[in-house]
């Protein structure tokens, strides 16, 4: 049922945004462009909810929201995770036991729009700067960045200052072009010829 209710909603999506870029196209550009960077998942059920609230979570003001990111302290070189598109930090649950008993210091972090972080839009731009924030601020020596969360990243290496204290990143399964993205984006949505272009 809840498939066929996605798909429903999905279709008259596409179709009204097809209709109104005939009489309204900037206006159709601008609601498209506005669910593409509004995830619909990523926030936390109750049960990671109860996970996450057992560890050491701080909170920043960023721009006209706060992001939350989290801490399972140690004394080793600190390692912070970059989670992927309608994610959150309670995904790296499974890695945190073996990253602990490594001795590592592991921050993890809500993007804006995803897990305890504020905000409803969404953009990697965004996603690199609040990392940049926590790697400042806790000296982080190692950057783990997972789908969109191995493209902020990126992003943040090419924006870092040179004394910064990162030492190391590892991307999993970073984004490809995002000519791609939202070519799925305008597939899935059933997009007229006017309205991709």
């Amino acid at each position: 049922m809840k498939r066929i209710l996605a798909n429903t909603v999905v279709f008259i999506t596409g179709s009204f945004l097809n209709t109104l870029v005939l009489f309204f196209p900037v206006k159709a550009a601008q609601l498209a462009m506005y669910l593409f960077k509004r995830p619909l998942r990523g926030r936390m059920n109750e049960q990671q909810r109860e996970y996450m609230s057992k560890h050491v979570c701080e909170t920043f003001d960023f721009q006209d929201y706060k992001i939350s990111y989290y801490n399972w302290p140690s004394e080793g070189p600190a390692i912070l995770l970059a989670h992927g598109w309608e994610s959150k930090s309670a995904r790296w649950e499974p890695y945190l036991e073996d990253l602990l008993i490594r001795g590592f210091n592991v921050f993890a972090l809500d993007a804006p729009a995803h897990g305890m972080s504020g905000s409803k839009l969404f953009s990697p731009d965004i996603y690199a700067d609040a990392l940049e924030h926590v790697v400042a601020k806790h000296n982080i020596k190692i950057l783990v960045g997972h789908s969109v969360g191995a493209y902020a990243c990126l992003i943040n290496a090419r924006n870092r200052s040179a004394n910064s204290s990162l030492e190391h990143m590892i991307l999993m399964a970073p984004n490809g072009r995002l000519r791609y993205f939202l070519e799925s984006y305008f597939n899935v949505l059933g997009f007229s010829k006017r309205m991709r272009s």
